[in-house]
């Protein structure tokens, strides 16, 4: 197995555990194990070959064994006792959207399903809604679910040497405006923004349906897995636009040395997993990051062809012709931009550009200003990716929606203006909470 099939094979594992309600310190250790090696980039057939596995952190010797006969042989004795605690088909619950080890269990345990069959079948005979927890919106959801799935096994199958997918190309700037927030998956927004009823897991798909892009934020920690960008996909319409900001080995631990190239690739391609819905690779340098044309031009040549990129300095020694000209050769896009008590910068360097707007609060002449030059890139057929700071009380949405909602597909639009004039009940813990 290759590193990410070895990852992969970890979580089901801890997934499987949970479903058979094992010890949790015993899933912990399959999951944090499994996290450990997304954030480690190291050369895992080597270790095994070497031993070292034991090196990494969170994984300890059980964990070690399994791992290696993974890699060396592609199964482990461990995986099959733990497979064999379970239906054959009950882990294929899994892969629908908003069923997780718990729902599972009850799914299998209190109703009898052991199967996408028995689900689909299970949902609409009643025995779901009947269960604790699982009204009729939820087998709304599970049957859409099941529908996307059936949808994906009827695809025909990679070919068994493809691990990754191919970075999606570029679209060709048309001058529209993509607008969005800096992350979606905020409680405190409940009652304001999303429905004071509303689950995290929902909070995706109620934001796409208002707002047509989003930038994503914990791609900075940890890559996203298979099933989180399939996740992703399933919860957007086909117009929406995720902006993922790179990981932390690349521009905060390797400080894009050359240490970084093979991390690099591995990011953009399994980033490029989204498809059409990646809108943008964000890399951001550390403030104490200065100006180093060699690491510039490495991370340069190591960007696959394909998405669009956008590079965030926030040293002021970058801030160069020189090297607004090394982006521009790379259609690469030099964020534009504010910050509390720093004037906008406002650059360009590519067919778009990028922004992110992160003062705490604007007046009408701060977004008039900003809007006259989205509008003034729009002119010239550049894309403008757009993206404002989050706040804790959910009505940042409404400071960036009256100016650029016309962006939206007419759906959207309807959907942004009804939330605005009719934001949702606040709950008793969001009035405690920005009180005063």
């Amino acid at each position: 197995m290759q590193k990410n099939e070895v990852i992969a094979t970890l979580e089901e594992m801890a997934d499987l555990l949970e479903i058979t309600e094992a010890n949790v310190f015993e899933v912990m250790a399959y999951r944090n194990a499994a996290q450990s090696l997304e954030d480690w980039y190291g050369d895992l057939e080597e270790e095994v070959a070497e031993g070292m596995l034991t090196e990494i952190p969170a994984i300890g010797k059980g964990i070690s064994r399994v791992i290696s006969d993974l890699v060396r042989t592609g199964s482990a004795d461990e995986l099959l006792r733990v497979r064999g605690l379970v239906p054959a088909e009950l882990p294929k619950l899994l892969r629908v959207r908003g069923l997780g080890p718990a729902r599972v269990r009850a799914l299998w345990r209190q109703a009898g399903v052991e199967s996408p069959q028995d689900l689909r079948k299970a949902a609409t005979d009643g025995r779901v809604q009947a269960l604790r927890g699982f009204g009729a919106k939820t087998v709304e959801r599970i049957l859409a679910g099941l529908d996307y799935l059936q949808k994906q096994q009827a695809r025909p199958a990679k070919p068994a040497a493809a691990t990754t997918s191919a970075p999606p190309a570029a679209p060709k700037s048309t001058g529209k405006i993509w607008a969005g927030m800096s992350g979606y998956s905020y409680p405190e927004w409940k009652g304001t923004f999303y429905p004071a009823d509303a689950r995290p897991a929902e909070f995706l798909e109620y934001y796409a349906a208002r707002l047509a892009t989003v930038e994503i934020n914990n791609t900075f920690y940890r890559f996203p897995s298979q099933k989180v960008l399939a996740e992703w996909q399933s919860q957007t319409p086909a117009h929406f636009r995720f902006a993922v900001k790179a990981h932390r080995r690349i521009t905060h631990q390797a400080r894009l040395s050359a240490a970084a190239r093979d991390t690099i690739v591995e990011f953009v391609e399994r980033c490029g997993e989204l498809g059409t819905r990646l809108g943008c690779i964000l890399f951001q340098l550390p403030p104490d990051f200065g100006r180093d044309d060699a690491r510039l031009d490495m991370l340069l040549e190591a960007l696959p062809q394909g998405p669009r990129y956008a590079l965030e300095f926030r040293h002021a020694s970058w801030f160069d012709p020189q090297v607004e000209a090394r982006l521009r050769d790379r259609n690469v896009a030099c964020v534009a931009g504010d910050a509390p008590d720093e004037d906008a910068r406002r650059i360009v360097t590519a067919d778009f550009v990028y922004t992110r707007l992160r003062r705490g609060n604007y007046t009408q002449d701060d977004l008039q200003a900003w809007d006259a030059w989205f509008q003034a890139q729009t002119s010239e057929k550049r894309d403008v990716l757009a993206y404002l700071k989050h706040d804790e009380q959910g009505v940042a949405p409404a400071t960036l929606l009256p100016h650029w909602v016309a962006a939206e597909p007419s759906a959207a639009r309807k959907l942004l203006k009804e939330t605005l004039a009719k934001p949702a009940k606040r709950t008793s813990r969001t009035r405690r909470k920005t009180a005063g």
